[in-house]
């Protein structure tokens, strides 16, 4: 069974926007191990995310994630099931789209990950 997670929560103050790249490029190592896909969208200051793949992996990935303290503010705004075909975003393991117009230390940018096969 395939689960996919909507939330989007708020970059805690304290936390420099730099961070964003260690984030994604975490998330990516840890994702493709789980078979999880999904996009990060980040605005300078909300997080909205998308996450999708095995039932268990994705409620531990995002049990960690609620757990963050470098967001709040979350809010879950979907929790859906459906067949493993069914996958949104099929090759990424994490992807991210910034827009950085509030954000001026970095400039726009998008990551995208090859899947790592067993």
């Amino acid at each position: 069974m395939l689960t996919t997670i909507l939330y989007r929560s708020h970059l805690d103050e304290h936390v420099p926007v730099r961070v964003l790249e260690d984030i994604v490029a975490r998330a990516n190592t840890k994702n493709a191990l789980s078979d999880i896909t999904g996009i990060l969208l980040f605005d300078g200051r909300h997080f909205f995310q998308l996450l999708e793949g095995p039932d268990r992996a994705v409620r531990h990935i995002y049990d960690r994630i609620r757990q963050d303290a470098r967001h709040h503010n979350l809010v879950e705004l979907m929790h859906d099931f459906a067949p493993r075909a069914a996958l949104v975003i099929p090759v990424w393991s994490c992807s991210i789209c910034v827009s950085m117009r509030e954000a001026a230390c970095c400039r726009p940018y998008s990551i995208k990950a090859p899947r790592v096969t067993s």
